[in-house]
Formats: structure tokens, C-alpha cells, sequence
């Protein structure tokens, strides 16, 4: 849920619907779901946010695009 939720509001960052830079704002949404943004790639108007999270001594990836097309 923490990639939907920092790809979500990265693009709301990126598309001025919110303040910040989107990738900075992906990191602060990902930490308040106990996960680290691992990579913020930007390409137009659409964001790619791949975070990791720690889960029983293991280290889950995800990603996550939101896209305007």
C-alpha cells in the first residue's frame, strides 16, 4: 500500500495539486507507512516510486506509476 500511496502523491506533487518535490514527498509518505523509497524516477508527467520495506528480517520491493494518459 506505501508504493500506491507515494506514487500518488508524487504525482499530485508533480502535477502542482500539492506542495513539494515529488520524490521528496514519496519519501515522507513511504516513511509514514514504515517503508524507504528506494528509487523516484520522473519521465514527463509520469512517476515511478519503487520503496522497500523491512518485514520479518526479509526486504520486500515494490513500485508503483501513476501516469496522466
Amino acid at each position: 500500500m506505501a508504493r500506491k500511496s507515494a506514487a500518488i502523491g508524487a504525482a499530485d506533487a508533480l502535477h502542482g495539486f500539492r506542495t513539494g518535490h515529488p520524490c521528496e514527498v514519496a519519501g515522507q509518505i513511504a516513511a509514514q507507512n514504515m517503508a524507504n523509497v528506494v528509487e523516484c524516477r520522473i519521465v514527463g508527467f509520469d512517476i515511478t516510486i519503487t520503496v522497500s520495506a523491512k518485514s520479518i528480517g526479509m526486504v520486500h520491493f515494490a513500485s508503483a506509476t501513476a501516469t496522466t494518459s
